[in-house]
């Protein structure tokens, strides 16, 4: 979640609990309190999608990549170290079978490997008389299969985390638009309380910090802020 959205949504839950604590006359005010628990609500269901969507992404990046170095170390160069034997009497074998570099793009890795698969099956005999393992295309296949179930989970991760980003920052600009409305008739209505008053603005305020003003030193206590140098003439 977004450093603003998360602070838009924590001030959110300041704002409802204002309005709980210090209840106004009048049907819509009741309203209010219920549309925050509402917005609230669904602001947890999206960042829950969200954090879910990125977990699993992630996770679907970590098994690729294990996928991958099993397919390509394992498997496919089995298959081309015995391409490479059997080009001595077929030479186009030498170009057929050739092994993906580790570090080619996921599509181009895909389409390598599935190329290869192919024109093994289409020569699976005479690969094994040259020693391919009995099972070797078939585990390929079945690799090649789950690498490609874990493509499709990151992508559908993928996009419920987009989504779910989008609709977060949809709830936040309704948040902000609620407290806009509200803003005027809580400060008439508590107008000769100071304190409740500038409880009020507390609540709704969305407090940032400035970078300048984070990595400004705080000196010790007791001590007077020194002042700024003066101007060389």
């Amino acid at each position: 979640m977004r450093a603003m959205i998360r602070l838009k949504l924590e001030m959110a839950a300041r704002v409802r609990d204002f309005l709980r604590n210090h209840p106004l006359e009048g049907p819509g005010f009741t309203a209010a309190v219920a549309w925050f628990d509402a917005l609230l609500a669904r602001a947890t269901g999206h960042s829950t999608l969200q954090q879910d969507g990125i977990a699993t992404s992630r996770g679907s990046t970590l098994k690729r990549a294990e996928l991958r170095t099993v397919l390509r170390e394992s498997l496919l160069r089995h298959l081309s170290g015995v391409a490479l034997v059997a080009s001595r009497e077929r030479p186009e074998f030498g170009s057929l079978f050739v092994l993906p570099a580790s570090n080619v793009t996921h599509l181009s890795f895909l389409t390598a490997a599935g190329r290869m698969l192919t024109e093994a099956e289409a020569n699976k005999e005479f690969l094994a008389s040259k020693g391919l393992g009995e099972a070797a295309l078939d585990d390929i296949r079945k690799a090649l299969t789950e690498l490609e179930a874990v493509d499709a989970t990151s992508r559908t991760a993928r996009a419920n985390h987009v989504g779910a980003r989008a609709d977060l920052e949809a709830v936040a600009a309704e948040i902000i638009d609620q407290v806009k409305l509200l803003d005027g008739a809580v400060r008439y209505r508590f107008r000769n309380d100071p304190e409740l008053l500038a409880a009020w603005k507390s609540a709704r305020n969305v407090a940032t910090r400035s970078k300048k003003s984070a990595e400004a030193p705080v000196p010790p206590e007791g001590t007077a802020p020194q002042a700024p140098p003066a101007a060389a003439a």
